[in-house]
């Protein structure tokens, strides 16, 4: 199972996401903007951030570049009601690993978490930095 943060500036989608990933049994952190995510993410590691594109501030965007910039390889998920072609193309230029579209489907979110926990699992300088973490833990 892994760490994921959820990062939307509207609650009601924040908890009901995060509520929802809780139950597939995957731990979840919760902010309301971007600059909230990105001291979270200062102070622990995740598997996957699952991120609003339009919010207040940086947006997911913004939070998905100052990731980039701080060398953070974490698989960053954009999620957006009102996805545009040069919004799409900056987040792929930025390393964005998908797009969902609001509504979410909750197969789709399930479907998407399992493959990008696949792929970080499968990588071997993650798994020994995972089993470092959980031996000294």
């Amino acid at each position: 199972m892994g760490a994921i943060l959820v990062v939307d500036d509207e609650k009601n989608i924040r908890e009901t996401l995060a509520m929802y990933i809780q139950s597939l049994g995957h731990t979840v952190e919760t902010a309301a903007d971007a600059e909230t995510a990105l001291s979270v993410i200062e102070r622990q590691d995740f598997d996957l951030v699952v991120s609003d594109v339009r919010m207040e501030g940086l947006g997911g965007l913004g939070l998905l570049r100052q990731l980039r910039e701080r060398h953070c390889d974490t698989p960053v998920v954009l999620m957006t009601a009102h996805a545009t072609v040069p919004q799409f193309a900056e987040a792929m230029n930025l390393g964005a690993y998908a797009f969902l579209m609001k509504p979410l489907s909750p197969h789709d979110v399930r479907l998407l978490i399992n493959r990008v926990l696949d792929v970080r699992t499968s990588q071997p300088e993650h798994a020994a930095n995972s089993a470092r973490d959980r031996s000294s833990g």
